[in-house]
C-alpha cells in the first residue's frame, strides 16, 4: 500500500481555508481496519488506545490517531508513519516532527464522527457534537454560560433550544481548544452572538483574552446529524472558508463541499 500518495492540486492548502477531514465510523469499520491502523502507529500510541476500557473508546482512539497522520501527510512529503507529536502546556497536541511543518491541526469526535481540522499557519480548534445527544441544556447554561448566552437560549423556541445550546457549546469548545489553555479559561469569560445568515461573533469579557477581532468562527450542520464549530485565529477582515473531506484513512479521501 502506498502510504504517501503523490500530492495533487486537491491537497494544497491556502492560508485562507481550513480543511475538515471527517470519518463517519461504526464498529464494523473499526474492526475491518484495526490491524492495519495498529501497524501504522508507534507502540506508545497503540498503548494509549489500549488503556480505554471499552472497545468503542479504543476504536475511536485508533481511528483518530491515524486520521491525523493521513490528513497531515496529504499536504506534505512525509508519510503517515513519519509524524511525531507532543502535548503543549495544557495538553493540546502539536507536531514535533517534521520540525518545520507549517500545518496546524485539531481533532474532535462524537458518536459516529471523528473530525480533524487542518490549516496552513493558523491556530485553530474544532468541536463536533451529535445533535441527538440528550443534554440538560438550561442547567448547564445557567451555571457556565455568559448571561448574554443564557438570555438568548431562553428566548429560543422550546423545540429549538437543545440545538441552539449545542451551537453555543461547540463554539465555546472550539475556541478553548484553539486558544490552548482549555478549561483554565472560564466559559463566562467570553460569549457568542448568533444571528441568521451571519457568522458567529465573539465578545471577550476578560481583557487578557486579547482582541476578538483577531478570531473567526464557523458554525454549521454536517450530514443532518452533527453540529460543528471551527475557531481560527485570523483577523476578521481576512477571508476564510471551510471545506470538508470525506475519508476512511488509508482507503480513500474525497473532497466534499464548501461548508462555510
Amino acid at each position: 500500500m502506498n502510504l504517501n500518495p503523490p500530492i495533487s492540486s486537491a491537497w494544497t492548502l491556502d492560508r485562507d481555508r481550513v480543511d475538515l477531514w471527517c470519518v463517519r465510523w461504526d464498529a464494523a469499520l473499526a474492526l475491518q481496519m484495526e490491524d492495519e491502523y495498529r501497524r501504522l502507529l508507534p507502540e506508545a500510541e497503540r498503548a494509549a488506545c489500549d488503556r480505554f476500557v471499552f472497545a468503542s473508546g479504543r476504536q475511536q482512539c485508533l481511528i483518530s490517531r491515524v486520521l491525523v497522520r493521513t490528513a497531515l501527510a496529504a499536504y506534505t512529503n512525509v508519510a503517515p508513519d513519519g509524524w511525531r507529536f507532543s502535548a503543549g502546556a495544557f495538553g493540546k497536541p502539536q507536531v514535533d516532527h517534521p520540525t518545520d511543518c507549517p500545518l496546524g491541526f485539531n481533532l474532535s469526535h462524537t458518536a459516529g464522527l471523528i473530525a480533524c481540522a487542518v490549516s496552513q499557519g493558523s491556530i485553530l480548534g474544532v468541536d463536533v457534537e451529535d445533535l441527538g445527544r440528550r443534554v440538560s441544556d438550561e442547567s448547564i447554561a445557567g451555571r457556565y454560560f455568559a448571561p448574554e448566552e443564557v438570555a438568548a437560549l431562553g428566548m429560543s423556541p422550546p423545540l429549538e433550544r437543545s440545538t441552539r445550546f449545542l451551537e453555543f457549546w461547540t463554539l465555546k469548545e472550539a475556541f478553548l481548544k484553539a486558544h490552548g489553555a482549555g478549561l483554565s479559561i472560564p466559559l463566562r469569560a467570553f460569549s457568542f452572538t448568533l444571528a441568521e445568515n451571519q457568522p458567529p461573533r465573539v465578545q471577550f469579557h476578560d481583557p487578557s483574552l486579547g482582541d476578538p477581532r483577531h478570531w473567526q468562527f464557523f458554525a454549521f450542520r454536517f450530514a443532518d446529524r452533527y453540529q460543528v464549530a471551527v475557531a481560527v485565529n485570523r483577523p476578521m477582515e481576512t477571508p476564510m472558508s471551510v471545506r470538508w473531506v470525506d475519508t476512511v484513512p488509508l482507503r480513500y479521501a474525497r473532497l466534499g463541499g464548501r461548508l462555510a
